[in-house]
């Protein structure tokens, strides 16, 4: 993925759901920063039990550039495209959709969710942190990312590079052969 055929999207890969991915916060805080940055647009892959929820939220503020594809085959063309990507999760165990995102240079903003986001995340070197449920913060962050394009290539080739390392080191082979392993 070269960072020059990047295109301004947020991308947000999730279960349309309040019990751990809050994915309700994205449209909070796209709400925050949608009228300041018309050039730019949030796409949310994804459905749920809160898909008729958002959508009335996106209607009801006249949010014009959010876009909602529901499940779709081919997710990596959008993240190929997209140069942010962010997670609204109260918990997560690892993340796959910020580390397939990573995979295709994209800055991250997270929430602080229990679990394993901060094994792939790093404040300030492939992304951002904020407090679960603060749709202010996660707005603040995405707005820096978008205002200062040097910060947000800069994060985008280390989640690179941080993604290769987990990669490189097999740790998919080690959980497999774990799980695969017969019990004696």
């Amino acid at each position: 993925v070269k960072l020059k055929n990047k295109e301004p999207i947020v991308v947000f890969v999730a279960r349309l759901e309040r019990k751990h991915k809050n994915a309700f916060l994205s449209v909070k805080s796209w709400n925050l920063l949608y009228h300041k940055f018309p050039n730019w647009e949030m796409i949310i892959i994804g459905d749920g039990s809160l898909m008729e929820k958002m959508k009335n939220f996106k209607q009801k503020h006249q949010i014009q550039n959010l876009s909602f594809l529901g499940t779709i085959n081919n997710v990596n063309s959008y993240l190929e495209r997209s140069s942010i990507a962010i997670l609204t999760s109260d918990s997560e165990g690892f993340g796959m959709g910020l580390f397939e995102s990573a995979s295709f240079k994209n800055a991250l903003v997270t929430t602080e969710s229990y679990g394993g986001v901060k094994d792939f995340v790093q404040e300030n070197y492939n992304g951002f942190f904020v407090e679960r449920n603060d749709h202010a913060g996660m707005a603040e962050k995405i707005k820096k990312l978008i205002l200062d394009k040097n910060l947000r290539e800069k994060m985008a080739i280390n989640s690179y590079t941080k993604y290769e390392e987990i990669a490189a080191e097999n740790i998919f082979k080690q959980w497999k052969n774990l799980f695969l392993k017969p019990i004696a």
